[in-house]
């Protein structure tokens, strides 16, 4: 992470991050659903 880039930047990534993960295991939730 690059404080120069400043924090929104690094608060962006982290969202990005944290919604990737959900999204995983919202899909894993639902295949073991059916």
């Amino acid at each position: 992470m690059y404080q120069q880039e400043g924090p929104e930047v690094v608060t962006q990534g982290a969202v990005d991050l944290a919604v990737s993960e959900y999204i995983g295991r919202a899909m894993t939730a639902l295949k073991q659903a059916r």
